[in-house]
């Protein structure tokens, strides 16, 4: 969004001065409806940066979450070969092993 830059040449000024002066000469029902207009362009034009800044606020976390996908696949622990043996978590399951005197 643009701000404009409150350092005014000559032709603004006067553009300026013209638009004071035209929307002096307007009737009140008028005016009211000039403002009204404005305000709509004004709201509809901040909804859209407001839709627009969510948009990108949205892809950078999809980029984020991407980035960190791929860093935990990247690590030694989840790269592990496939292969059977592995539990529900993806981590190997190690044989039970019998405890001395259990007698099973």
């Amino acid at each position: 969004m643009a701000v404009k830059s409150s350092s005014k040449g000559p032709s603004e000024r006067s553009k300026a001065r013209k638009l004071q002066d035209d929307f002096a000469e307007l009737s009140l029902e008028e005016k009211v409806q000039s403002l009204f207009k404005m305000e709509a362009l004004t709201l509809t034009e901040a909804l859209r940066d407001i839709a627009d800044s969510s948009m990108k606020l949205v892809g950078e976390a999809e980029r984020v979450l991407a980035e960190l996908g791929r860093k935990f696949e990247q690590t030694p622990e989840n790269s592990a070969a496939s292969g059977s043996g592995e539990g529900e978590s993806g981590k190997k399951r190690s044989p039970r092993s019998k405890k001395p005197g259990s007698g099973s």
